[in-house]
């Protein structure tokens, strides 16, 4: 893959029109942020994270199944937590 390719390119018959670049789109389907572009980056790791605390969550409550006795504000916090803790060991594993 080139980072001069692209992932849908139109063309009118005489314009072509590149769009996004394949590599940003890769990242994006991927959710790896390696697009290429620092704007996209962020919003897949941003991405990442939501998607992270929410599994954490699911595990969460499933551990603790009375969740109504628990205080949610400790629960997000927990949930953040260890999606940043996966976030950082995931990066430091791509960076090796």
């Amino acid at each position: 893959m080139k980072d001069t390719d692209s992932a849908f390119p139109l063309t009118d018959g005489v314009h072509v029109t590149l769009g996004m670049a394949l590599r940003q789109y890769a990242a994006i389907q991927l959710k790896v942020p390696r697009s290429g572009d620092a704007d996209i980056d962020a919003m897949i790791r941003e991405s990442r994270r939501a998607e992270f605390a929410g599994l954490a969550l699911a595990g969460y409550s499933v551990m603790f199944p009375e969740m109504g006795a628990i205080n949610p504000k400790s629960a997000a916090e927990w949930c953040c937590g260890m999606a940043d803790t996966l976030i950082a060991e995931l990066e430091k594993e791509a960076g090796k």
